[in-house]
């Protein structure tokens, strides 16, 4: 016998962040509607109208990972409850109902947090009670999961190290470094980056002078080894298109600077420290943004080692005397590329002979009626007489 019954529902869950960080699944009980009047029957049913939660972006929650228990009606515990998990088709929430007093009706939901990437808007469904044996479906309503928009980023992050300790560098070698930035997110978003100066700052152990180019302009840097941007201080986008929302909100992109080696030969040829500080910046890449940026420091560092390296190319000078005027004029060879050398410090050459005199059996010349110096057309090398 059925009296009357009305039941209805128009229900916000409002997820927090701190679940949506953490990745715990968000549990609350809410009043979802009310029972009139007095029944006997022998169930609660409910389904909901849809098999997915859609949002405004077009997103979607599988509507069968909700979880839904009916807790009370009009104050009184149900303890025989059936949770569920919420379906487009009917399941009974509660059995062996008999005459009830009218009441607020409550629910028991438990949102999978870890097991979906939520993006920021209103996933909604309507939730559908059927009243027992009867099967009449009675005063559906709304059900609306809200995902707030954020972005979450560390505050700084450790300096990026670019190590510059082989001469390799500057001929083969790209050098770089890289580092992991965490980023929560329930929107779309976009990371730039820029240095706080036009210029590193040169310190050195070694008492040298500043080199005097400090541009940050040869530095690139990327997110995922993507394409590079030149470093500015300018925020320039790392990113090209957006990245989305995934990995269950919680995402780490690894962030890398280096230095090609006609970079480094460009200018950082001298051993030292260059640094500069950074700002990285994490925007909101919604059509519509409603997240401010976020920002996070750090800093570059470019340590350059104390190297040097010196090649002959040509072991044997051969000066000879093939005409009258060489014994009157002397004779002059230019040994072109002889000497290779290769230093991230100031340097010096020097010359000696391994004996006083150049011999040929018993006839001898002295070691210092030869002399070492520039070629025609450069201005390196002092003119001295071998010793």
């Amino acid at each position: 016998m059925l009296l009357t019954a009305t039941i209805s529902a128009q229900v916000m869950i409002a997820i927090p962040q701190t679940n949506l960080q953490s990745g715990t699944n968000y549990i609350t009980t809410l009043v979802s509607g009310s029972y009139t009047g007095v029944a006997i029957e022998q169930s609660i049913w409910l389904h909901g109208s849809s098999p997915i939660l859609l949002s405004p972006s077009g997103t979607s929650f599988p509507v069968n990972n909700l979880g839904i228990t009916l807790t009370s009606i009009n104050g009184i515990n149900l303890g025989g409850a059936t949770p569920i998990d919420l379906s487009t088709s009917s399941q009974a929430i509660y059995t062996a109902l008999l005459s009830l007093s009218s009441g607020p009706i409550q629910l028991q939901y438990t949102v999978p947090i870890p097991s979906h990437a939520w993006s920021a808007g209103n996933y909604t469904t309507t939730l559908i009670y059927t009243l027992g044996s009867t099967g009449s479906v009675v005063s559906p309503g709304l059900l609306t999961i809200n995902i707030p928009a954020y972005i979450e980023t560390p505050a700084s992050l450790p300096a990026f190290t670019l190590n510059v300790n082989s001469l390799a560098d500057y001929s083969t070698t790209t050098v770089s470094a890289s580092s992991s930035k965490a980023i929560s997110s329930t929107v779309p978003y976009k990371i730039g980056v820029k240095s706080n100066s036009s210029n590193f700052t040169y310190t050195s152990t070694l008492g040298l002078a500043n080199p005097s180019n400090l541009a940050v302009a040869n530095v690139m840097g990327s997110v995922n080894s993507g394409a590079g941007v030149s470093l500015s201080t300018a925020t320039q986008n790392l990113t090209a298109s957006a990245i989305p929302v995934s990995g269950g909100n919680n995402q780490t992109q690894a962030i890398g600077f280096s230095l090609s080696p006609a970079s480094l030969l460009s200018q950082f040829v001298q051993a030292g420290t260059y640094t500069v500080p950074l700002t990285f910046t994490t925007s909101d890449a919604s059509t519509s943004p409603t997240v401010a940026n976020q920002t996070t420091t750090s800093s570059l560092v470019i340590n350059v080692s104390d190297m040097q390296a010196f090649l002959v190319n040509d072991a044997t000078t051969t000066l000879t005397f093939n005409t009258t005027a060489n014994y009157s004029s002397g004779v002059t060879q230019d040994q072109t590329n002889h000497l290779t050398i290769s230093s991230t410090t100031p340097w010096g050459i020097s010359v000696k002979t391994s004996s006083a005199n150049l011999t040929n059996g018993s006839n001898n010349i002295p070691g210092t009626d030869v002399t070492v110096g520039d070629p025609p057309g450069q201005v390196l090398l002092a003119t001295t007489a071998l010793s």
